[in-house]
């Protein structure tokens, strides 16, 4: 197994493992502690119909908060399962629905190419996708 390979499946490993304990904790609108929030910043402007993906969606709190706001279309990627099934549950809970892909960020995700008018993530920090992800949006 690779180092890469390694440090994803040890990532997956712990989100799985401690899914419950991070439940709804790091959600947009919030952006961390004492930051200004996705309320006072708009960066996503009017999320009305369109279409979004969240890389490392998690619980499905963020796409929650867009759904909330008119997004048209949601999908999420997480690498943990036990994340997605709490999102797929807590949307359901809220009378939503997302696509939910179980995969890392990291491999080439089964989505469809320049189909997204928003890609983000609120949780992936620092890490790059190496260009894995160039293509997703129409521009």
């Amino acid at each position: 197994m690779s180092k890469e390979a390694a440090i994803i499946e040890e990532n997956r490993a712990y989100w799985d493992a401690h899914a419950d304990e991070w439940f709804g904790t790091t959600a947009l609108p919030k952006y961390g502690v004492m930051f200004a929030t996705e309320d006072e910043l708009q960066l996503f402007g009017n999320v009305r119909g369109k279409r979004m993906l969240e890389i490392c969606c998690g619980s499905g709190h963020s796409l929650r908060y867009h759904a909330e706001r008119g997004a048209g279309e949601l999908w999420g990627v997480d690498l943990s399962q036990h994340q997605l099934d709490h999102a797929g549950e807590y949307l359901a809970q809220h009378g939503y629905h997302a696509r939910l892909i179980c995969s890392p960020m990291e491999a080439e995700i089964d989505v469809p190419k320049g189909y997204f008018d928003y890609v983000y993530s609120r949780s992936a920090g620092r890490r790059t996708c190496r260009g894995r992800l160039t293509g997703l949006l129409p521009i």
